[in-house]
């Protein structure tokens, strides 16, 4: 049956898997008829209607197209509209047109309905990090989750569907299982990141200015709906949205810093002291000051390794030749010192 290859053509259009050949084949027998631009223009309204569904089934087309034109047929022989007691009108007959679309979104919203059915039907679990000790949570298909300490993740014991979605309210860090044909997909709460199979950090805390997300390894998607904007991030780059100005940057970063929380591990390469005091307030969650404005450009090649935060500190002001002092409060206090290249 030409009239299903075409619908099958038309399909493969819209999902944008048609190759230049058939989009030649599809668009000949577009022109053909003013009766194949309808059925075009139906198959367009059952794809948005179904919201884009597209099934992971092979489909007889003749069998059930046969099927549902017979049906239509005897209903059409047989169905009155009884207007007064003396008089009656048939229905005028369904065009052949509409009789493939109605089978079309009659498949569509079929596929829609059996699959949220049975998504709804899978349990789903909530982790939340209690305390600062680390733990893999490992996923249904082989994906693993770092979640940091005060944040949470929800997820499907199983993932059915054509995609594989999770829930972060704060931050972790994943490794994911490869699979192309199910991206891995992440709601935070200023977007969402789509993978197929690589490692890296989403950081959306609640009433943070910021949302990041670093890429260690492979190649990831950010969507900031509230912008309707998307960028792509490779290894070694961040993607920061603020959410203030509403704009959503890519830098470079190889040292990863914002993964320290997972690897306990603070590099710093030629790095502005200001910089540096910046990481360590956010990693050790203390307040710094600097007394000497005046060194916050000093550039410094350091190494961080599973200190606390009294030794971290330490090291600072040997460096920069400081005096440090710890207030009362917690917070702690450089005082003096000099750039440590002079």
């Amino acid at each position: 049956m030409k009239k299903d290859l075409h619908i099958a053509l038309l399909y493969k259009q819209l999902s944008g898997e048609i190759n230049p050949a058939e989009a030649q084949q599809l668009e000949s027998w577009l022109q053909g008829s003013s009766e194949n631009q309808q059925i075009a223009n139906s198959v367009k309204k059952a794809w948005d209607l179904g919201g884009h569904y597209k099934a992971h089934v092979e489909v007889d087309l003749d069998d059930d197209f046969s099927i549902l034109q017979n049906r239509i047929k005897a209903d059409e022989a047989q169905v009155i509209i009884t207007k007064e007691p003396t008089t009656a009108a048939k229905i005028k007959p369904m065009s052949s047109a509409w009789r493939v679309a109605a089978g079309i979104l009659f498949l569509l919203i079929g596929g829609v309905l059996l699959r949220s059915y049975f998504a709804s039907e899978v349990p789903w679990e909530t982790m939340v990090a209690s305390s600062q000790k680390l733990e893999a949570i490992p996923l249904a298909d082989g994906t693993k989750v770092w979640v940091n300490k005060g944040s949470s993740i929800s997820f499907p014991k199983t993932f059915n569907g054509a995609e594989r979605r999770v829930k972060l309210d704060g931050e972790a860090f994943f490794d994911v299982a490869r699979d192309t044909e199910h991206p891995f997909i992440i709601e935070s709460n200023s977007g969402t990141v789509q993978v197929l199979g690589t490692s890296f950090n989403v950081r959306d805390l609640k009433g943070a200015k910021e949302m990041q997300v670093q890429v260690v390894t492979g190649k990831v998607v950010v969507q900031i709906d509230a912008i309707n904007s998307k960028t792509t991030l490779i290894k070694n780059q961040k993607g920061i949205y603020n959410k203030a100005k509403k704009t959503l940057t890519t830098v470079p970063d190889k040292l990863h810093n914002s993964i320290a929380w997972k690897t306990n591990h603070l590099r710093f390469e030629k790095t502005a002291l200001s910089q540096v005091i910046t990481e360590l307030e956010l990693f050790y969650s203390v307040d710094i000051k600097l007394e000497d404005p005046n060194l916050e450009n000093c550039s410094v090649n350091l190494n961080i390794i599973k200190l606390n935060t009294q030794a971290a500190m330490e090291t600072i002001s040997d460096v920069f030749s400081m005096k440090l002092e710890k207030e009362k409060t917690g917070s702690y206090r450089l005082i003096g010192g000099k750039c440590s290249n002079e």
